[in-house]
């Protein structure tokens, strides 16, 4: 549940970029390239929250199979959420630098 939680306010966040990357356009006078750092943006923000939601969906799939032959043990791997956690940051990171380089590239 808490993956299918945070994928679909990831995908929900996504839409509502343009409306925030808008409204700081106009804001900035027109200086921030809005086409550029939305469109951006918003592909990162959906496509993070569908491939979580697909991971999350074989996962749970690959859980219940283990529950069912009863071959519960630990086994050590990359943490989904720590990915997540490094695709955000990134995804942050263009964010940052688009409305920082932004004033400079005029549409």
């Amino acid at each position: 549940m808490a993956w299918i939680r945070t994928s679909l306010a990831l995908i929900s966040f996504g839409f509502g970029i343009d409306s925030i990357v808008s409204v700081l356009g106009r804001e900035l006078g027109g200086a921030l390239n809005t086409l550029r750092a939305s469109r951006i943006l918003w592909l990162g923000f959906v496509a993070l929250g569908i491939f979580s939601r697909l991971y999350a969906a074989i996962d749970h799939r690959r859980q219940l199979r283990c529950i069912e032959r009863n071959e519960l043990h630990y086994t050590s791997r990359v943490s989904p959420t720590l990915v997540v956690a490094h695709v955000l940051a990134g995804l942050g990171g263009i964010a940052f630098l688009s409305m920082l380089i932004g004033p400079g590239l005029r549409q």
